[in-house]
């Protein structure tokens, strides 16, 4: 009797519920009390009934939908009924199969989603390559949630999915299926797809685009879909950070995947427990055996790294070690040195480098090992063989920088004559390469200051310049000859430049002016070698005047001589004698042309000089202290870049406007300000710096109304460019410099490993202007690349002759029928390929990959809230536990019970404890109201 009014107040309440439901189907539909009494059961996991129903009943419908249009598929499929899904599986017509997929993918159900998959409609695996939208197409109700679409967007397929619920077993079960990602086409491909679903609906073709590299994206895909993960990632990550700037709506999307894709990368790296694992990150490859030796490893991934600016990568402690290991290749004991020692090395090296170069160009080494040892940390590669000087402190490094500093020339000597030698090797490693290059840098802005030094005051090192060496020489002979200091310096330039055109044909033209440090030594070196060549016409010039003077004068001096204007122009100086006017060749200057080619020499030479000193900043990264600074110091530029976009914009209106106030009035002012372009510009640019006097707007007449105006514009700009604008640009400095300091250490790493890259590959070992003196070792490859192109010239005309003659003798049946073996032969060898032995770089990837998939798996289940493990029960329900025996029986639960929606485990408050065995199924009964009771 009791259960009997139990099942009529069951009734009551789902007729109360679905009654205005209603309304999401059509008019006049219905369900029988059979459908509904199926539906219920498979909603509850009521499994006698579902099986007694679907064997015996002839009327039922058993694609039957509730009020919001779910079959009783999906309703098990959402209960987590298994037993339930595989009775209706076995169903033929079944309706919603795809839709109960994805549920059950979303859900996370693995062991229903591979009862699913064993559907026949899986069978030949093309449904899950295709999108609901697309199998509308084919089926009527295979994905459809209702009439107007299933509960997931059109364009998830199920392996898109479990990429983005990040479920790596359904991943990989589906992989094994053969479903697949496909990477949408180029944002700006014009196929005929393209073109279509953008004119169709563009909006839904960016959110597919955005749903797939969101699967792409994924950890769970990016592990399991790729032999090479972190290659796959870190070029997904630029893609995405491309697209961000392209498809401007959805940037922080496509920035947030970008950020997901290097953390992913930088998880990998983390897992790594040995040097061999890291190397294979960083290298991509692990098989030393290929290198040769005078080759390091390549470090393709770090430099891609770099290139991507995957910052977290590159200052990863595992990444950073590597690195630091190579940086001191071959002077290992060099980095356990102090500072002092370390000075003192660098200070041989300045001494002894001119021998060092002579000994590595008279004997080129035939068999160095240079590749770091596989075991060793990447710390130990940045000081190998200067192994103490890593532990040493910073006065003994300093010490040995110093050394270095002072015996460059003799240890370049030294390693032209035996590069083969300890020595040698130790001039190889990129530590000792990035000291000789600093020192070596180091001695040419200091040939520049020597330059320089001749007119300071009280100083005099170079010949004097004030007077002829005999009555008739041409003074501007010798002012435009080129001193000692001029030549040395014009021997760096000349090495500097060899040493770009090396880097242009190792990187190629576009890699080389991606980096701006490489375009700022084109700028400076170009400008150089402009200054000197204008200074050597100038010279040139002056040097045929000599000669005419010469050939053509007869007097021992100059005065009251008749010369042709092109010469007479270069005599100037000797209008008046030295003894009577010591300033005259001073005052001589007045009279050259503004165009004369000394004059821009000398202005040229100015702003190179001024480059040069600026690249000091490339080797501070290499510091702890200024790094950061440095890095700080080229953000402000960038920031600055950026405001002088709205700053322009202000100064060339309040400009053009001031200028069009008082240009009528050139002469009717106080001082010439505003009454040109160039002294709008002047005017208004210093009053930035308080430098320009309120005068400026005042007139000589009394025309108040202009004047008043003036006062207004001056005071406005004065407003807009100092407190605002300048302000502005403080605070964009500020926040700058507060991300850089919030990050500091990820910054100065990332930024000391791009430094550290471009000493690492073979090859520029010595500085300018050593490097100019060609090797026998140069010559020996250069015989050897002659040699081989000259083999592979006539290998080409061997083989060119032989398919000439096949292709004369044989016929088209023939060809075709070679082709179609040729075809078959490469299918056979890419099986081969594919089932053949994995490397044993596919070994340690394999091993990372599972290492990072079970501790996602791990962290996930840490992560779960117990309140989504655990189902509440309302107070005083009926569990129904059902046994393999189809046995029922009722268990009243008291209050603030809790059951886990799981098929081995129940959890239940401590009220009242009741154990559900492993293979028994339970479900639980409709809430029942205390007034009910009672």
């Amino acid at each position: 009797m009791q259960r009997r009014h139990t099942t009529l107040r069951e009734k009551g309440r789902r007729q109360a519920i679905r009654g205005p439901a209603y309304m999401f189907n059509e008019k006049g539909t219905s369900l029988t009390p059979e459908e509904e009494r199926f539906l219920d059961s498979a909603e509850y996991g009521n499994i006698p009934v579902v099986r007694k129903m679907l064997e015996e009943s002839k009327t039922l419908n058993f694609n039957c939908v509730d009020y919001m249009g779910q079959n009783a598929l999906q309703l098990a499929v959402g209960n987590e009924h298994l037993e339930v899904t595989e009775l209706l599986l076995k169903k033929e017509n079944l309706a919603r199969v795809g839709d109960a997929l994805l549920l059950a993918i979303s859900k996370g159900y693995v062991r229903i989603v591979e009862a699913i998959l064993n559907h026949p409609a899986f069978a030949q695996g093309q449904r899950l390559t295709l999108s609901p939208l697309e199998q509308e197409l084919r089926d009527d109700d295979f994905y459809a949630y209702d009439e107007d679409g299933t509960r997931f967007s059109h364009d998830i397929t199920p392996i898109i999915l479990a990429a983005h619920c990040q479920e790596y077993e359904i991943v990989h079960i589906l992989l094994l299926k053969g479903a697949r990602i496909e990477r949408p086409h180029d944002y700006f491909c014009k196929c005929n797809e393209c073109t279509e679903k953008q004119r169709k609906d563009s909006f839904s073709h960016s959110r597919s685009r955005m749903n797939a590299y969101k699967g792409l994206a994924s950890a769970a895909y990016l592990s399991l879909s790729s032999e090479d993960p972190v290659l796959t990632a870190l070029e997904l990550s630029n893609e995405l950070a491309r697209l961000a700037n392209i498809e401007t709506e959805f940037k922080n999307d496509y920035r947030k995947l970008s950020m997901q894709c290097k953390d992913f990368v930088v998880g990998v790296l983390d897992l790594c427990r040995d040097t061999e694992e890291v190397e294979a990150i960083l290298n991509g490859d692990v098989n030393f055996q290929v290198w040769s030796d005078h080759h390091r490893p390549s470090l393709s991934r770090i430099k891609l790294a770099i290139k991507y600016e995957v910052k977290k990568f590159v200052a990863h402690p595992n990444c950073q070690q590597q690195l630091l290991t190579m940086w001191y290749e071959n002077l290992s004991g060099l980095r356990q040195q102090s500072i002092a020692v370390k000075f003192l090395a660098v200070f041989g090296v300045s001494l002894g480098l001119p021998f060092l170069a002579i000994a590595y160009w008279i004997a080129p080494c035939s068999k160095f090992v240079a590749h770091p040892n596989c075991q060793q940390q990447l710390l130990t590669m940045w000081y190998e063989n200067l192994s103490g000087l890593r532990q040493q402190s910073i006065a003994v490094k300093f010490l040995a920088v110093f050394g270095v500093s002072l015996g460059l020339p003799f240890l370049a000597i030294a390693y032209w004559i035996a590069p083969c030698s300890k020595l040698g090797r130790t001039l190889r490693s990129p530590f000792m390469k990035f000291v000789a290059h600093a020192v070596s840098f180091t001695i040419f802005l200091g040939l520049l200051v020597v330059n320089a030094s001749d007119r300071f005051e009280g100083v005099k090192t170079l010949p004097n310049e004030t007077f002829t060496d005999y009555p008739k020489q041409i003074f501007r002979v010798k002012t435009t000859q080129f001193s000692w200091t001029e030549m040395l310096i014009m021997k760096w330039v000349l090495g500097m430049i060899w040493s770009e055109c090396k880097e242009i044909w190792e990187e190629g033209p576009r890699e080389y002016v991606l980096h701006l440090w490489n375009l700022l030594d084109f700028g400076m070196l170009s400008i150089f070698v402009a200054s000197f060549t204008a200074r050597f016409m100038a010279f040139l010039k002056a040097s045929e005047a000599q000669l005419y003077v010469d050939q053509h004068v007869q007097d021992d001096t100059l005065h009251n001589v008749s010369l042709p204007p092109e010469v007479a122009y270069f005599t100037y100086e000797h209008i008046l004698a030295p003894e009577s006017n010591p300033d005259c060749f001073h005052l001589a200057r007045d009279k050259w042309w503004p165009s004369d080619p000394q004059i821009i020499s000398e202005g040229l030479y100015a702003i190179a000089v001024v480059l040069s000193f600026s690249r000091i900043a490339y080797i501070l990264p290499a510091n702890e202290s200024f790094g950061p600074l440095q890095i700080s110091l080229g953000r402000t530029v960038k920031d600055i870049f950026k405001f002088m976009v709205i700053f322009i914009m202000v100064f060339v209106a309040f400009m053009i406007g001031m200028f069009n106030l008082y240009s009528y009035y050139r002469g009717a002012k106080y001082n010439p300000a505003f009454t040109t372009v160039e002294e709008s510009f002047k005017t208004l640019f210093w009053s930035i710096f308080g430098l320009s006097e309120v005068i400026s707007v005042v007139l000589k007449y009394d025309h108040k109304f202009i004047e008043n105006i003036g006062y207004v514009l001056y005071g406005v700009y004065n407003v807009t460019m100092v407190v605002v604008l300048l302000n502005m640009l403080i605070a964009m400095i500020n926040n700058s410099y507060q991300e850089i300091e919030e990050d500091a250490d990820v910054e100065w790493k990332f930024a000391r490993a791009k430094l550290w890259l471009s000493y690492f590959d073979e090859g520029r070992t010595l500085p300018a202007p050593f490097n100019l003196v060609p090797s026998p070792k140069s010559f020996y490859y250069l015989i050897m690349r002659i040699k081989m192109c000259l083999i592979k010239l006539c290998k080409s005309k061997a083989k060119s002759c032989e398919n000439d003659l096949e292709m004369g003798m044989l016929n088209s049946k023939f060809r075709k029928t070679r082709y179609q073996a040729g075809m078959r032969n490469s299918e056979n060898l890419t099986a081969n390929n594919t089932f053949s032995k994995p490397t044993r770089y596919q070994k340690i990837m394999k091993r990372l990959i599972k290492r990072y998939v079970l501790k996602a798996q791990v962290d996930r289940e840490n992560d779960e809230v117990n309140e989504e493990s655990i189902i509440p029960i309302p107070p005083y329900h009926y569990i129904h536990v059902l046994d393999q025996n189809s046995n029922v029986s009722c268990v009243e639960v008291g209050p603030k019970t809790y059951i886990r929606q799981d098929n081995e485990r129940v959890l239940f408050a401590p009220m009242c404890m009741v154990t559900v065995p492993p293979r028994h199924y339970c479900t639980v009964a409709n809430p029942v109201s205390q007034d009910a009771q009672g």
